[in-house]
């Protein structure tokens, strides 16, 4: 630690600044103690408050081999305030945590409030928070003549945890709390009355208690549409559904064309990817009907040719008609075997054969065509 004398002794003012030529190799706090941080030099200066006496020191860092923690320096500022005790500053290790000053301080006419982490005392300072860099904390006061109103924090019917009402110096501002959530809604922002139809201004000065009301949107289901296409074909398509997001279309009933047979549901009109139904819908959908057509059974055999007539057997002393018989079958006589013996006519007129036979059988056979009709 350094110390400067103050002459003459009768001094009214023996305040004294401290300055580190290069905070890198060497720092110095304001009661004169010097930290060395690496190897190298540089100077400690010392003023009077008023500027008009200086002087100063050569200071060399040098490397003995051992580690030199890494310090920082945490200084408490009373913000604008004439503070009688004000607490001294505070050398911390680095990722160490500084140590709340065990008395608070105290100024005519205001009330300590706390110790913040920006002059405008927005954010408490936590005082288990590691130690990163050199450090100003401020103190926050509260003047004791100033007029303070409410601000409350309304959830508008919704369940869930309030944020916590808020007390505001007049011509100050609330602070916008945390978001709040409630299940099936999502919140719209802080509104200045229930109906939620002007938003309320957190830069606004506070006049007056105030209650700001929080705004609900209905969350709603995204849902797609899964359209059926005949693919040109005749008929009625089945209906649209209407599916939840990742939720699953339903197989419709099988359609029908005529001439032709349905394969499914394809996702593209060219019916290259079926579509298959255990798919979570993402978007909407077009499904396109397969079809395949039917092969027509081809004609089948002729009719066989007609049976020949059965032979005619005349016994001794009958008589046969044998044009009547002929015409019968509808055939046109084109021959006649007579035992083996062939007798060729194509005569139409009456034919008769009179057997006159004694002690044996002839039999006559009659071969043609069907008559044209």
């Amino acid at each position: 630690m350094l110390k400067a004398t103050v002459t003459p002794e009768n001094a009214m003012d023996k305040s004294l600044k401290w300055f580190s030529g290069n905070n890198d190799v060497a720092s110095v706090e304001q009661d004169g103690t010097v930290t060395a941080l690496k190897t190298g030099k540089t100077y400690i200066t010392v003023q009077s408050v008023n500027g008009l006496k200086t002087d100063s020191c050569d200071v060399t860092v040098q490397d003995d081999g051992s580690t030199v923690p890494v310090t920082f320096t945490v200084r408490f500022d009373m913000n604008g305030k004439t503070v009688a005790d004000a607490p001294t500053s505070q050398s911390v290790e680095q990722d160490g945590t500084a140590v709340r000053p065990a008395k608070d301080p105290e100024a005519e006419g205001f009330t300590f409030d706390g110790w913040y982490r920006e002059a405008a005392c927005e954010n408490l300072f936590d005082f288990s928070t590691p130690i990163t860099a050199d450090t100003i904390i401020y103190a926050k006061w509260i003047d004791e003549k100033a007029e303070f109103f409410t601000v409350t924090f309304d959830l508008n019917g919704k369940p869930g945890t309030t944020p916590s009402a808020q007390t505001v110096e007049k011509d100050r501002f609330a602070k916008e709390p945390a978001v709040p959530e409630a299940e099936g809604f999502t919140f719209g922002g802080w509104y200045r009355e229930a109906t939620c139809e002007n938003l309320f201004d957190f830069s606004t000065p506070i006049t007056a208690d105030t209650v700001v009301y929080a705004k609900w949107i209905e969350k709603k289901t995204e849902t797609f549409t899964v359209s059926f296409d005949l693919n040109g074909k005749p008929g009625t398509a089945p209906a649209a559904q209407t599916v939840e997001k990742d939720g699953f279309a339903k197989e419709p009933a099988t359609p029908e064309a005529e001439g032709f047979t349905f394969t499914g549901w394809f996702t593209e009109a060219a019916c290259g990817t079926k579509y298959d139904f255990s798919t979570p819908v993402t978007a909407d959908l077009t499904l396109y009907a397969g079809w395949e057509a039917k092969t027509e059974p081809g004609p089948g055999p002729g009719p066989g040719p007609e049976p020949e007539p059965e032979p005619v057997v005349i016994d001794e002393g009958d008589s046969w008609n044998l044009y009547e018989d002929a015409s019968e079958h509808e055939y046109q006589i084109l021959g006649i075997s007579v035992d083996g013996t062939v007798s060729n006519s194509n005569s139409k007129s009456k034919v008769y054969y009179d057997a006159k036979i004694t002690g044996s059988t002839i039999t006559v056979k009659v071969t043609g065509d069907r008559k044209e009709a």
